[in-house]
């Protein structure tokens, strides 16, 4: 039998810049959740303790180091087995995603309960957290970056879908880099303070005429770094 529920810890971040996205934070023990179902992919890795749910006809659980996934509209409920149950969970509606990431087709993922052995998605997930508590001139890129990354790797190695080969844009590099390059001396001249004109994915993306999730990738191929790299690397050469 469950204990009776108790909810430990819960924090919900919801991104302002970025509707139909949310990750949740949260520790529990007993049988808290009723049967409900998630308006987007629900995302989830285990940190400590056995969680789990019914669905799909069956009493799935999840120790740690398992991944917890599910697809829109998957009805479900949540329980802990006696010691209680961490995890972090990353809710994303199908809009998001596809704002996201510039691939389609998306049919789900290919396992039940996957395993994560090297702890991947979990320290992703952290790393998002992690993120949302700064407050510092270069957050709204950071996040963009991580949560990018995360969704691609998500849907790369435990989803059914594969992502678009890209061609390569040597011009859109070329004008980014040239724009990171312009913010230096406005920032050498005092005519720019850090926190001013906040960078984000998507803007720089938009400059270029490219979805931000081809833009990334295609930064990466040419400089070898990210956006976010990349200009800290130029502030550190500037002494900025």
């Amino acid at each position: 039998m469950n204990p009776e529920p108790r909810i430990f810890h819960n924090a919900l971040y919801a991104p302002t810049r970025h509707a139909g996205v949310s990750l949740l934070d949260i520790s529990f023990r007993g049988a808290p959740f009723a049967r409900h179902s998630h308006a987007g992919f629900a995302i989830g890795a285990i940190e400590a303790g056995v969680g789990g749910y019914r669905a799909r006809g069956a009493r799935q659980l999840f120790p740690s180091g398992t991944l917890s996934l599910l697809i829109p509209e998957e009805s479900h409920n949540g329980f802990a087995l006696e010691a209680g149950v961490s995890y972090k969970m990353l809710y994303i509606d199908e809009a998001a995603l596809t704002r996201l990431l510039d691939h389609h087709g998306r049919r789900g993922f290919t396992d039940d309960i996957p395993t994560d052995p090297d702890g991947w998605l979990l320290s992703r997930l952290r790393l998002l957290t992690h993120i949302l508590n700064r407050s510092d001139g270069d957050h709204a890129l950071a996040f963009d970056e991580a949560l990018t990354d995360t969704l691609h790797g998500v849907m790369s190695r435990f989803g059914r879908e594969r992502a678009h080969s890209r061609g390569r844009e040597m011009r859109a590099v070329r004008a980014t880099c040239r724009f990171f390059d312009e913010r230096i001396d406005h920032l050498r001249h005092a005519q720019l303070d850090t926190h001013d004109a906040e960078v984000t994915l998507a803007t720089l993306a938009q400059r270029v005429s490219l979805h931000p999730h081809c833009f990334l990738d295609v930064f990466r191929t040419h400089v070898g770094v990210s956006p976010l790299r990349y200009w800290h690397q130029r502030r550190i050469e500037a002494a900025l």
